[in-house]
C-alpha cells in the first residue's frame, strides 16, 4: 500500500509540474503584454519638462493620452485571461475515442448454425411408423372371437378422433376410446349397443363434441328396425325414425347419414327419406334416386355422403352401379357419375367438395370424380377387393394419404 501511495504521489507531482510550466509560460506571455502596456503608460505619464508654465492645453492632451493607454491595457489583460481559460478547458476534457466502423461488405456477419461447436447438430428423428411395415399397437382379437363365426362389418373414427365405432355380426355396436399403446392389456369398449339384427350401417354425428352430451351420438340401422340415434356415452337409444311403405309395412334403411345437425337421411330402395332429427317418428320427405337408365330398377341405396359446403346437397350410391348428386329440395339426379362396373359400397367427398371418391365391391379401383366438370373421372387408385364384402377407405385431413 505504501509503495502504491508513493508511486501515485510521484505521478501527481509530475502532472502538477507540467501544469505549472504551462501556466508560467502563459503568464509570461500575459506579463509581456501588460509590461508593454505599462511602459506605454510610463512614457505617457511622464510629463514633459518643457511644460513649465502649466498650460491648460498641454494638461488636457496629457489626460487624453493616459486614458487611452489605460483602456488598451485593460483590453489586453482580458484577452490574456480568455486564452488561459480556453487552454484549461481543452486540457481537462478528453475527446471521445474514435470507433472504427465495420465494413459489412468486406467482413459480413454470418450467424452461427451450431452455437456449441463441440456438439454436432441434432438430426431429425425418423417417424416410428412406416406404411411398408406397419406395427401392431393394440388388438381386440379375444373380444370378437368369443362369438363363433364373428366378423367385423366396419369401423369408423369419430370426427374429433377421440373414439372408434365398430359393428360386427354378433349384433353389437362397440365404442372404444383412444387406445393406450403403453399398456399391454387388451382394449375394451367403453360402451356397447345391442341391435336386433346384424347392422347395415353406422355413422357418427359430424358435429360430435365430447364436452356436450346432446351432440355425442351416432346413427345405426339394421334389418326390420327403424333408424336409431344412440348415445355414445351410455349406448342407450335416444330416438327412433321409422319408415313405412304404401301398405304400412316397416321398411329398413340400408344406409344412414347426418345431412346437418338437425337433418337425417336414410337410404332405401329407389329413394331416400329425410327426417327431422329434433322430431323423432315417421314424419319425413322422399327424394327419388336413380338416373334415366336405371329409373325402373330396384336400386338399393347402399351409401350416402353429405356435401361439406352446400346445405341440402348429398351424393348417393346404389348396388346397381348408380352414383349421383342430389338435393333435398327437388327430385331426380342433379349430376350422374359413370365408371364403376359393380355395386357401390362407399362414397366420400373431399373437404372442399370438388372431388367425389367412390369404391365398389369386386373391383380393385377407387374412382375420383370431378364435380366441377360434369362428373368426369379425374383419377383412379388401385386396391385389392376380390369379394362382395364392403372394404372401407378413408382420407386424412390434409388430403395427402388415402388408406
Amino acid at each position: 500500500n505504501s509503495l502504491s501511495f508513493l508511486l501515485g504521489s510521484m505521478f501527481d507531482n509530475e502532472e502538477t509540474k507540467m501544469e505549472k510550466r504551462e501556466r508560467s509560460s502563459e503568464s509570461e506571455s500575459c506579463d509581456n503584454i501588460t509590461n508593454g502596456a505599462e511602459e506605454n503608460i510610463d512614457m505617457v505619464v511622464d510629463k514633459p519638462e518643457s511644460n513649465e508654465n502649466g498650460d491648460e492645453d498641454s494638461d488636457k492632451k496629457f489626460l487624453e493620452r493616459s486614458a487611452k493607454s489605460l483602456v488598451l491595457t485593460y483590453e489586453n489583460t482580458q484577452v490574456c485571461e480568455d486564452k488561459v481559460t480556453d487552454n484549461k478547458s481543452t486540457m481537462e476534457v478528453d475527446p471521445p475515442p474514435i470507433q472504427e466502423k465495420q465494413n459489412l461488405a468486406i467482413n459480413p456477419i454470418t450467424p452461427s448454425l451450431n452455437p456449441n461447436p463441440t456438439k454436432p447438430p441434432l438430426k431429425p428423428r425418423p417417424s416410428p411408423y412406416t406404411f411398408s411395415k406397419p406395427t401392431l399397437a393394440k388388438t381386440t382379437a379375444k373380444l370378437f372371437s368369443s362369438t363363433p363365426n364373428n366378423y367385423l362389418k366396419g369401423c369408423t373414427w369419430s370426427p374429433d378422433g377421440l373414439a372408434l365405432l365398430t359393428c360386427s355380426k354378433d349384433k353389437i355396436v362397440r365404442i372404444f376410446n383412444i387406445p393406450d399403446i403403453t399398456s399391454s392389456s387388451e382394449q375394451h369398449p367403453v360402451a356397447v349397443h345391442q341391435m336386433a339384427n346384424v347392422p347395415y350401417d353406422v355413422q357418427w354425428n359430424p358435429d360430435i363434441n365430447h364436452l356436450r352430451a346432446e351432440k355425442c351420438n351416432f346413427l345405426a340401422s339394421c334389418k326390420d328396425s327403424p333408424i336409431q340415434m344412440v348415445d355414445a356415452f351410455t349406448g342407450k337409444t335416444l330416438a327412433s325414425f321409422t319408415a313405412f311403405d304404401k301398405v304400412e309395412v316397416l321398411i329398413s334403411a340400408f344406409s344412414v347419414c347426418y345431412l346437418d345437425p338437425t337433418t337425417i337421411i336414410g337410404g332405401y330402395c329407389k329413394h331416400v327419406r329425410v327426417f327431422d332429427a329434433t322430431r323423432p317418428g315417421r314424419e319425413c320427405s322422399m327424394v327419388t334416386v336413380g338416373d334415366m337408365l336405371h329409373q325402373n330398377n330396384n336400386s338399393i341405396v347402399s351409401t350416402i355422403a353429405r356435401h361439406p359446403t352446400t346445405r341440402g346437397l348429398f351424393a348417393a350410391g346404389c348396388y346397381n352401379t348408380t352414383v349421383g348428386l342430389y338435393s333435398t329440395h327437388m327430385n331426380g339426379v342433379l349430376m350422374p357419375f359413370y365408371g364403376p362396373r359393380h355395386g357401390i359400397t362407399q362414397i366420400m367427398f373431399s373437404q372442399d367438395g370438388n372431388r367425389l371418391y367412390c369404391g365398389s365391391r369386386m373391383e380393385g379401383e377407387i374412382y375420383c370424380f370431378d364435380t366441377r366438370y360434369n362428373g368426369s373421372i379425374l383419377q383412379t387408385y388401385t386396391r385389392q377387393v376380390n369379394t362382395n364384402q364392403r372394404i372401407q377407405f378413408d382420407i386424412n385431413k390434409s388430403e395427402t394419404l388415402l388408406a
